[in-house]
């Protein structure tokens, strides 16, 4: 079973504001919950896309409950577990997805949180172009970036409106270019920058938010970089979505994002005593409060909701794909 999780907490009015997700959503936690309270490792979101078949760019968007930003020009499909976008075309412009809003990761994001996604390059126009999945992001063009590019290198990175600038020294792993290159120490190969050396190439990608020391990036597990430059510009983003960036003029696959609380290597499912089959979610605007009975996002599981929290009370189970 396909598992795809958004953990929030919210008031019962805001439940109806938040339908445009996909029915299959699945909250975690029971009401009231703060996420302090929270083991690190909770999972907040989860997606590997299996169980959806879809090749036409809006009915995917749709499906997922992903908000494409205006100018969009990338083209997006799921299909065999894998979510596609197509954006190495002429005409093609930087393309951005909200996937987990701002309603849902505001209190979150005020805390350490990772986040975690498998990036497959399929093809760039040249060896610059790359894909991400970005923190911060606030719909437009204010986001905290690790870009690896199809060619190679990259960087930990902030954009704010005029602002690019790199926040990671440009000796780290991730930013090197001989032998202490990624593709180096990740698999053995020499770093040649006349080739696109990710394409085609799985690379599971982490990134750790941590408040007190800046962000942190891994790939395959190992430290590639982390807050080394420019450190007056960690926190000067307010805001707190999670998005993707498929740059132009680049193909690529995106598979197991995950968002999870705390900075754990590994996500965990939450405690019994705090499993529940809804719950709902807390913003600056409205403040928690219990509902009077479980709230989801699509209103024929609220019809079934009440019927169903005992049985589902402690079934959710994380499963990764290797």
């Amino acid at each position: 079973m396909k598992k795809k999780t958004i953990l929030s907490l919210c008031s019962a009015a805001l439940c109806a504001a938040m339908l445009a997700l996909p029915a299959s959503a699945e909250v975690l936690i029971k009401a009231g919950t703060v996420p302090s309270s929270l083991p690190a490792g909770t999972l907040i979101y989860q997606e590997d896309f299996e169980g959806i078949t879809e090749k036409d760019s809006a009915k995917a968007l749709k499906a997922l409950g992903y908000t494409a930003a205006e100018g969009t020009t990338a083209k997006y499909s799921v299909e065999n577990g894998v979510f596609s976008a197509k954006n190495n075309a002429d005409g093609a412009s930087d393309s951005y997805l909200t996937i987990v809003p701002e309603s849902i990761m505001k209190e979150f994001s005020k805390r350490d949180f990772t986040v975690q996604y498998d990036l497959i390059y399929r093809g760039a126009a040249n060896l610059t172009r790359y894909a991400a999945v970005i923190t911060h992001f606030n719909g437009g063009y204010k986001y905290y970036c690790p870009y690896l590019r199809i060619g190679g290198e990259g960087y930990l990175s902030i954009h704010s409106d005029d602002i690019w600038k790199n926040l990671s020294a440009t000796d780290c792993i991730m930013s090197s270019k001989n032998e202490n290159s990624a593709i180096t120490k990740l698999f053995g190969e020499k770093y040649d920058a006349s080739k696109a050396q990710w394409q085609d190439r799985k690379v599971t990608i982490r990134i750790e938010m941590n408040l007190e020391k800046g962000p942190q990036v891994f790939m395959n597990d190992v430290l590639v970089a982390e807050m080394a430059a420019n450190q007056d510009l960690w926190g000067s983003l307010t805001s707190s979505a999670v998005g993707i960036k498929i740059g132009k003029l680049v193909d690529a696959d995106l598979d197991n994002i995950m968002v999870w609380t705390g900075l754990s290597d590994d996500p965990i499912k939450p405690a019994p005593e705090t499993t529940a089959a809804s719950t709902t979610a807390a913003t600056s605007k409205a403040p928690a409060v219990k509902p009077t009975a479980p709230q989801t996002f699509d209103m024929s599981v609220v019809l079934a909701a009440a019927a169903a929290v005992s049985a589902a009370a402690g079934t959710v189970v994380y499963r990764k794909k290797k």
